[in-house]
């Protein structure tokens, strides 16, 4: 990492500003929330652990264990530094994969993909694009300056894919 980039590791949120870029490295049945408002080039990207019941308590420690959790956490900080608008800010996911195949646990990558979609639904909130399902992990880069989302997929140790860009 270098002295422009923030790590957002697993359960946790960040904002960023030009020249700031958010990152996030090995995201599997996690969602990456990427959330962008344009005319203040505002950038917050959430790490998404788990889906939730519903009822789930706020953990300051990981603002974004949960999705709707996350979501309400990144609603207030917008406001909070003025953006009230809802419908001005745009919404990127990445991640939500099945890393492991076991018939006994439910698939987290899909449930996290099918809530975080809900409550954006909910909010007014439109996604703009992602990335999500499948089998492999992923790193994510967001860059405060143009609201571009580059996602880099790893499926063999020894053969990354090309990056994807989201933009």
């Amino acid at each position: 990492m270098n002295e422009k980039q923030i790590n957002v590791g697993i359960g946790k949120i960040a904002f960023a500003n030009p020249p700031k870029v958010l990152v996030s490295i090995g995201v599997g049945s996690c969602i990456v929330l990427c959330l962008y408002h344009k005319p203040t080039k505002t950038a917050g990207m959430a790490h998404i652990m788990l889906p939730g019941t519903g009822d789930e308590k706020d953990d300051l420690d990981k603002p974004a264990k949960y999705v709707k959790n996350a979501i309400n956490y990144m609603i207030k900080k917008f406001n909070k530094m003025g953006i009230k608008n809802l419908n001005s800010i745009k919404a990127k996911l990445v991640g939500g994969a099945q890393l492991f195949v076991f018939k006994q646990v439910p698939n987290i990558g899909v449930r996290n993909i099918k809530e975080t979609k809900e409550q954006l639904r909910k909010y007014g909130i439109r996604i703009m694009g992602s990335e999500v399902g499948g089998n492999c992990g992923r790193s994510v880069w967001f860059y405060s300056d143009t609201g571009k989302v580059v996602v880099l997929s790893l499926i063999h140790i020894s053969e990354p894919t090309r990056p994807l860009y989201i933009s």
